[in-house]
């Protein structure tokens, strides 16, 4: 995963942590104008966390004899070379891609632009 996913989330963190200081009411009266603000920040913190669990936990590394990678959820897979049954090469907005699928079914799914796939 790139890491300007991993920027992104803790610039989005530091946001929502100071628009939460911002939003926090010293005053009673004018606690219930400043809880969207309040709830707007907490969001963005949540948001900023999934994106940097994301990129935690996202790799590819190409070997001798097969491709290891993890999901953005932290499921371990592999695709052996000698199992590939399709490989799907595709353009998305002047972007390579490449698909490969393996006999047991497993995906993966990569810019060739981002990951340099060479063993």
């Amino acid at each position: 995963m790139p890491k300007f996913i991993a920027i992104f989330g803790w610039v989005l963190f530091v946001v929502g942590a100071v628009q939460a200081a911002i939003g926090l009411p010293t005053d009673p009266a004018r606690a219930n104008n400043l809880k969207g603000m309040l709830v707007a920040s907490a969001l963005m913190i949540l948001a900023s966390l999934v994106f940097v669990v994301i990129q935690h936990n996202w790799f590819v590394e190409p070997g001798a004899d097969r491709v290891d990678f993890r999901t953005v959820f932290g499921r371990e897979k592999h695709i052996e070379y000698q199992d590939i049954v399709r490989v799907r090469e595709y353009s998305a907005q002047g972007q390579p891609f490449i698909q490969v699928r393996d006999s047991h079914g497993t995906k993966l799914g990569l810019s060739l632009q981002l990951y340099d796939m060479s063993p």
